[in-house]
């Protein structure tokens, strides 16, 4: 066969012909480190929600009363809202949350291409292997 252009159509299914498309696959220590990274910007974002709400409610809220379990609640649904649209915004932009940027890696089409929101909320969301179901991998950046 001859050497053809690749198009917008090809697509390799494996990290293995990502390699050989020059896609460098990220390593699973790099993803392990970014998954703690994205754990502890939860940590950070819920807990500044809730010192937030704490300090602003603290004098409306009397002890001993229902009032007490407001705050986290609050502080649960306000850190969910922000921490997914920053990672939402960093997805849909870059193909990476804050612990993907720390480390460098992203997530793609297996041919390189930026992937489409759909397939990595999917993906995050069901918890497969990228590259089986959705045509992604992860990435060096």
């Amino acid at each position: 066969m001859a050497n053809r252009p690749a198009t917008s159509d090809d697509s390799c299914r494996t990290p293995e012909a990502a390699v050989q498309n020059k896609i460098e696959p990220a390593g699973r220590l790099a993803c392990l480190g970014a998954t703690a990274v994205d754990l502890l910007v939860v940590l950070v974002v819920f807990s500044l929600a809730f010192l937030l709400l704490f300090s602003a409610l603290d004098t409306m809220i009397r002890p001993g009363t229902f009032e007490v379990f407001l705050i986290p609640i609050l502080a649960l649904i306000l850190g969910g809202v922000v921490f997914f649209a920053i990672n939402f915004h960093l997805l849909r932009r870059h193909g990476q949350t804050v612990g993907k940027y720390a480390f460098k890696i992203r997530i793609v089409r297996s041919n390189g291409s930026p992937a489409e929101m759909w397939r990595i909320l999917l993906a995050g969301i069901i918890r497969c292997r990228h590259n089986e179901i959705y045509d992604t991998v992860v990435v060096r950046a």
